[in-house]
């Protein structure tokens, strides 16, 4: 089966300078920031309900789960569910579903329409009980890069609803595998070396950025193995298709112009290919790979140039009705599975389901670490940690990170903190732009109080 890993959630500011003739500079230094790519690699099976299947995962999923004999599984919700896999090279493949559809008394058969990057490849009729089924993935409907497999239920429906139990999801079928037959064998996974960057054929890496109008992609040092070649594609944002934008082969050197369009995420992809995409182990090494671009400018908005128009339709920024009162909520340790918003019990937390069911919930929303002080400093600053500094328990904001808090108070908000979490203090440096910080180990109802006390 074929996989893309993400290491991480990615966004790079790049900044457009005004006038003609600046040189450019290096905005972002591709091997540098490889563990925060996302990268392409080839597996044969996704076994559902563990950690490593859920890259793979798209929409219309629960949350992991286990049965007493220890077979981890994962629910498919509502109308569907997909899953997204990545491959070097097209090649027919055969895909074996192992899943057990939700039954009630009185419940129609179970289908199952499968489509294949949009195409239609089969509709299977699940019978009771857990059963695997095969489908033919035809090498025409194949990509180079990232596959998707969509599978769109017959009837969805939650126990609590039809009697058989107390289970509010709206579940479908209960997935237990997906295998691949036929995918190349696997290349190894792209790494930062002493002499570059290394993609083996087969591979490829893929950086999400906002990139100045004039933004120029240069490789240097290419050194290819086996006669393959590495291509550069891009897809903006709104187009949905990806483009080849250059070609190295036989060149120690080559540049690729990026498109001019600002205020448009951008995704750009390295890709290892080998001769014949036969799966050259060897694939090629960049010993040099960098964005470069004309001299930053004074701060801006992510992903909007200083001359990028508005949306559609949309008043200047100067014009926008300001809210009286802005809150950011975080919940430290918190499982998202819990929420009834994110599938759990609902009688857990009904006040944040109010509120998720008046806004918007996002349902693949990652931290970008795994423990609280680095995950709320990238909260507060937009930025990951290695770009923040705060990747040890030992360290703390620096001042020359520039906090939301800081921009807010710099605009004219009255701003306060009020903290529990023995990561996130003053002496931590996250007291940066509020006027009021207010920490203590007060449980949530005096915790509470004070806040609506300062409020009022």
């Amino acid at each position: 089966m074929v996989q893309g890993i993400r290491y991480g959630a990615y966004l790079i500011l790049l900044l457009l300078a005004a006038g003609c003739g600046v040189p450019r500079e290096v905005v972002l230094d591709l091997v540098r920031e490889l563990p925060r790519a996302e990268v392409g690699r080839v597996v044969e099976r996704i076994d559902l309900g563990t950690a490593q299947a859920r890259p793979h995962l798209g929409r219309g999923w629960s949350f992991n789960e286990a049965n007493a004999a220890g077979t981890t599984y994962v629910w498919g919700l509502g109308e569907g569910s997909e899953v997204a896999f990545y491959l070097p090279a097209p090649a027919a493949l055969r895909a074996t579903l192992s899943l057990m559809p939700f039954t009630y008394p009185g419940a129609p058969a179970q289908t199952v329409a499968v489509t294949f990057n949009r195409r239609p490849v089969g509709e299977l009729v699940l019978r009771p009980g857990l059963r695997s089924y095969a489908v033919e993935l035809p090498a025409s409907s194949l990509r180079r890069g990232r596959n998707v497999l969509r599978f769109t239920y017959g009837y969805s429906a939650s126990p609590q609803a039809v009697g058989a139990g107390n289970d509010p999801r709206p579940l479908a079928a209960a997935w237990d595998a997906i295998d691949l037959d036929g995918v190349p064998a696997a290349p190894g996974l792209p790494e930062a070396t002493p002499a570059g960057l290394r993609l083996p054929a087969g591979s490829e890496v893929a950086y999400a950025l906002c990139a100045p109008a004039d933004a120029v992609l240069e490789v240097r040092g290419l050194s290819l193995r086996g006669g393959g070649r590495l291509e550069a594609w891009l897809e903006l944002e709104g187009e949905g298709e990806k483009r080849l934008a250059g070609t190295g082969e036989r060149r120690s050197a080559w540049r690729v112009d990026l498109p001019a369009a600002p205020g448009r995420p951008l995704r750009l992809a390295l890709r290892a290919v080998a001769a014949g995409g036969d799966g050259d182990r060897h694939g090629v090494v960049l010993r040099r790979a960098r964005l470069l671009g004309r001299a930053p400018a004074p701060p801006l908005d992510p992903c909007r140039g200083p001359d990028a128009p508005a949306a559609a339709g949309a008043p200047p920024e100067d014009e926008l009705p300001r809210p009286a009162l802005m809150v950011l909520y975080l919940v430290d340790t918190l499982r998202a599975d819990r929420l009834g918003c994110y599938g759990g019990d609902g009688r857990l937390t009904p006040h944040l389901d109010a509120l998720a069911a008046d806004g918007v919930v996002f349902d693949r929303a990652l931290a970008e670490t795994s423990w609280t002080k680095p995950a709320v400093a990238s909260v507060l600053t937009g930025l990951p940690p290695l770009a923040h500094g705060v990747h040890d328990p030992e360290l703390g904001l620096p001042q020359a990170v520039t906090t939301v808090a800081e921009r807010l108070r710099a605009a004219g908000w009255t701003t306060a903190a009020f903290v529990t979490s023995a990561h996130v203090t003053e002496a931590s440096g996250f007291a940066q732009g509020f006027g009021h910080f207010d920490f203590s180990y007060d449980p949530a109802d005096r915790l509470t109080a004070r806040i609506t006390a300062w409020l009022a």
